[in-house]
C-alpha cells in the first residue's frame, strides 16, 4: 500500500541514490514475483489454495506490466485486533492443504522467481539498527528486548536467508508476508489470500509463525500456539493421506523449525511493527491512534521477549 511504502522511506532515509537502487530493485522482486506465483497457481489444475481468478499477469519485462484479477468482496481483519482463535485454525489448515499440495506435486519447481542482486542490499543491517533506533526514541526503556536480535545475528551479511533459503527437503512455498489484509474472509471462512510480491522458496513454518507474531494478541498467541502446530499437523497428515503420501516429519519438527527460523520471525515482526507504527495501518488521525500503536508495540515486545528466552538470548 502506498502509505506503508512512504513510511518505509522515512525509516530508511529515502531519497540518496544508494537508496533508490534499492527500492527500484525490491519493486522489480515484489511485482515479478507476484506475477510468477499467479501464473504458475493460474496453471495449476486444481486450486490448492485460495487465490483470486487470474485473469493476466505480465512482469516488468513486458511492456504491459500489471496483474489483472477480480475483485474479491469480503471482510478484512484489523491487525490490532488480531484474528480469532477460530481464524488461527483457519488458517494452519489453508497452509496444511497447500503444502500437502506443494510436497505431492514438483509443478513450484519451475516458479520462476525474481533473482534479487542482494548486493544492493548492503546496508539491511544500519536500515534495522535505524528502525529500532526510532523505536527506542519514542519509548525509552521499552525496546531494550530488541538488542540480543542485533548482538547474536546480524552483523552477519544476509544472515537472514539462510533461514529460509537453504536447501532441505521440507521447504515449499512460503507467502512471505502473510498478515491482516492479505485475507479476505467470507462467512467466517477464507475467501482469498492476496499479495505474494515477496513469496519465496521457504520454510513451511514461517507463515504461520508470522501471523502468530504480528496478527495474534499476546494472550491470545501464548496459549494457542501449541494447539495451532497441532491442528496444522492434523491437518497436513489428512491432506496428504488424501493423496496416498504420509507426513515426512514428526510433530516436534514444527517446533524445532520454529526456533530454526525465529531470528527471521523476529527480523520480519521488528520490521512490521516500525512499518505499521509510521502508517495509516495504526494511525489513522483519530483518537485511538495511540491505542494502536501501543497494542502492536506491546504485542511485538512481548513475542521478542518469549523468543529471546526460548533461543537462550537472556536470562530473565
Amino acid at each position: 500500500m502506498p502509505s506503508t511504502a512512504e513510511a518505509f522511506q522515512n525509516l530508511t532515509a529515502a531519497g540518496s541514490t544508494e537508496m533508490n537502487d534499492e527500492q527500484e530493485e525490491m519493486q522489480k522482486f515484489m511485482h515479478n514475483n507476484e506475477t510468477a506465483v499467479y501464473t504458475w497457481l493460474k496453471s495449476l489444475p486444481e486450486k490448492p489454495i485460495a487465490f483470486p481468478k487470474i485473469y493476466g499477469s505480465f512482469d516488468l519485462s513486458t511492456e504491459t506490466p500489471m496483474i489483472l484479477m477480480e475483485e474479491v468482496k469480503g471482510d478484512l481483519m484489523k491487525v490490532e485486533n488480531g484474528f480469532t482463535e477460530e481464524q488461527l485454525f483457519s488458517i494452519a489448515h489453508e497452509l496444511a492443504r497447500f503444502h500437502a499440495f506443494c510436497f505431492t506435486n514438483d509443478s513450484w519447481k519451475n516458479i520462476e522467481f525474481y533473482a534479487m542482486d542482494f548486493a544492493k542490499f548492503d546496508k539491511f543491517e544500519a536500515i534495522m539498527k535505524q528502525i529500532t533506533a526510532g523505536l527506542k526514541a519514542t519509548m525509552p526503556g521499552f525496546w531494550t528486548c530488541l538488542d540480543p536480535l542485533f548482538e547474536k545475528t546480524t552483523t552477519r551479511q544476509n544472515w537472514e536467508l539462510g533461514l529460509i533459503s537453504e536447501d532441505n527437503p521440507h521447504r515449499i512455498v512460503a507467502h512471505g508476508d502473510l498478515w491482516s489484509p492479505q485475507i479476505i474472509w467470507r462467512d467466517g471462512k477464507i475467501a482469498t489470500i492476496l499479495d505474494w510480491q515477496v513469496s519465496h522458496l521457504g520454510s513451511l513454518i514461517e507463515d504461520i509463525s508470522r501471523v502468530l507474531a504480528t496478527c495474534t494478541t499476546t494472550e491470545l498467541r501464548r496459549k494457542l500456539q501449541s494447539r495451532v502446530f497441532d491442528s496444522y499437523y492434523e491437518k497436513l497428515t489428512e491432506e496428504l493421506l488424501k493423496r496416498e503420501h504420509k507426513v515426512p516429519f514428526a510433530r516436534g519438527f514444527l517446533d524445532d523449525e520454529f526456533k530454526r527460523i525465529l531470528p527471521f520471525t523476529l527480523t520480519q515482526t521488528l520490521f512490521a511493527c516500525a512499518i505499521w507504527a509510521n502508517s495509516n495501518v495504526l494511525k489513522k488521525g483519530d483518537s485511538d491512534d495511540q491505542k494502536r500503536q501501543m497494542e502492536i508495540f506491546s504485542r511485538t515486545r512481548a513475542f521478542f521477549d518469549d523468543s529471546n528466552k526460548l533461543l537462550g538470548w537472556t536470562n530473565n
